[in-house]
């Protein structure tokens, strides 16, 4: 599998984490001749522009392990240029021994840090050097989530627990209205009584509804459906593609729900995203498509 999805979101959440204009990172990538803070600048922005196929200065990838050693303040891993060092290397396609090095240089820095931040480390480790860093120092699958599941999908289901009679309805009236009553009936059991998720043996009530409506977005009953198939495809796992595939089409249109719902929509993509390491969605033009930053208001 070509994993340009995931790398391009690994490289956006990374780069997120840094400020090019400010801090240490700029001057000791100068002062070791590595790049100028005016290239360090441009760098960033075309990673803005776009992250998945934005393709970096090679002198970037070269950072020598003692940057990050004497780079920090008080001894401690400058993570800033470990940050720099893993996007570049990861938007170049360089997936060498000398990144499981440096993050043996920065593994116990890294774990100190906020869950966000340790996801951003983590996921764009998995990506580029898992397989090479030492057993005591590993890409731990569970630190690559920025959220416990069960927040997530909390939150999820409050959308969904949100949802008018008259909202519910539409949802089991998306077949042409076939069956609408027993789709009614099983999607209030799931609401109510199932914490949102829609067992794997019915894939028919509600099933067939709630993936019928979550394709319309703006339609009465579109956002609470989309609720319940995230919450779903997150317990269940993305088995039949219902989010990657939504997601491919539909990005621009959850970007602009309100507030609240496009938090919730968001972090529930996002956790998919974190928590399914095969989850990679076919997108183009790339950069349309990085996830928002977890939102833990």
């Amino acid at each position: 599998m070509t994993r340009i999805y995931r790398r391009g979101q690994a490289v956006a959440d990374l780069t997120a984490l840094i400020n090019p204009n400010d801090g240490p990172l700029a001057l000791v990538m100068s002062e070791v001749g590595v790049v100028s803070a005016t290239q360090l600048r441009d760098w960033f922005e075309g990673v803005a522009r776009d992250p998945f196929g934005f393709e970096p200065f090679d002198e970037v990838t070269a950072i020598p392990a003692r940057v990050l050693r004497d780079g920090g303040t008080e001894g401690a891993p400058d993570l800033s240029v470990f940050a720099m060092n893993l996007a570049a290397s990861l938007a170049a396609w360089r997936d060498e021994v000398g990144l499981a090095e440096l993050w043996s240089t920065v593994w116990a820095e890294v774990a100190l840090q906020s869950r966000p931040v340790r996801a951003a480390f983590f996921n764009g480790m998995r990506e580029a050097a898992a397989g090479l860093v030492p057993a005591d120092q590993p890409v731990s699958e569970a630190e690559c989530v920025s959220q416990p599941r069960e927040e997530v999908c909390a939150k999820l289901c409050a959308l969904a627990r949100a949802a008018g009679p008259e909202d519910r309805k539409a949802v089991a009236m998306a077949d042409y209205g076939n069956d609408w009553e027993q789709h009614l009936s099983r999607l209030n059991d799931v609401i109510d009584a199932q914490a949102c998720v829609i067992a794997k043996r019915d894939n028919w009530f509600p099933l067939e509804t709630v993936q019928l409506k979550s394709h319309c977005p703006g339609e009465q009953g579109h956002v609470p459906a989309l609720a319940v198939l995230l919450v779903t495809s997150i317990y269940n796992g993305d088995i039949r593609g219902d989010i990657e595939f939504r997601w491919q089409r539909q990005a621009a249109e959850w970007r602009a729900l309100p507030g609240g719902e496009r938090c919730a929509i968001m972090n529930g993509v996002r956790h998919v995203y974190e928590s399914l390491p095969d989850w990679e969605p076919d997108v183009r033009p790339v950069g349309t498509f990085v996830i928002d930053a977890p939102d833990l208001s």
